[in-house]
C-alpha cells in the first residue's frame, strides 16, 4: 500500500514517471526508484493477457474440452426460458395492454427472441383487464 501511494505521489509529480510490470512473475516496479511489489491476479485473466486472448478467443481455444465434457454429460440439459412480461405487467400499477399490444408483444417473444414459454394468463387485476 504504501509503495502505491509513493507512486500516485510520483506521477502527480512527474507524470512521465515509468513503471515495469511483470505479469509472467506478478511484480510491479518503479523503475526510478527500483521498489517492487508482487501483485495477485486471477489466473484465467493472466493467462489471457499474456496469451493476448479475450473470452471469446480463450473459448475457442479449449472448444475441443468443452465439446467433450459436453458428449460426456449423463444427460443433456436444455434451458428453456419462460418470459411473464404479459402477466406480471399486467399487475404493474399504470400498466395496461390492449389486446393489439398483447398479441404484439407474444409475437415478439415467442417468434423473435423464440423464448419457449409465456405466461399470459392472470386475474383482471388492471382498469384495462377490466375493459375488456
Amino acid at each position: 500500500m504504501k509503495l502505491l501511494i509513493k507512486l500516485q505521489s510520483l506521477i502527480l509529480n512527474n507524470p512521465d514517471t515509468k513503471v515495469k510490470i511483470d505479469l509472467e512473475k506478478q511484480i510491479f516496479t518503479i523503475l526510478s526508484t527500483g521498489e517492487s511489489v508482487k501483485f495477485a491476479i486471477n489466473p484465467y485473466k493472466k493467462e489471457c493477457l499474456l496469451k493476448r486472448l479475450d473470452d471469446i478467443d480463450f473459448l475457442l481455444g479449449i472448444k475441443n474440452l468443452i465439446t467433450s465434457f459436453e458428449n460426456k454429460k449423463p444427460f443433456k440439459m436444455r434451458v428453456e426460458i419462460m418470459d411473464t412480461t404479459l402477466r406480471d405487467g399486467e399487475q404493474t400499477q399504470g400498466v395496461s395492454y390492449s389486446p393489439l399490444e398483447k398479441l404484439h408483444v407474444a409475437k415478439l417473444l415467442l417468434k423473435d427472441l423464440r423464448v419457449d414459454r409465456i405466461e399470459v394468463a392472470s386475474a383482471r387485476v388492471s382498469s384495462g383487464e377490466l375493459r375488456q
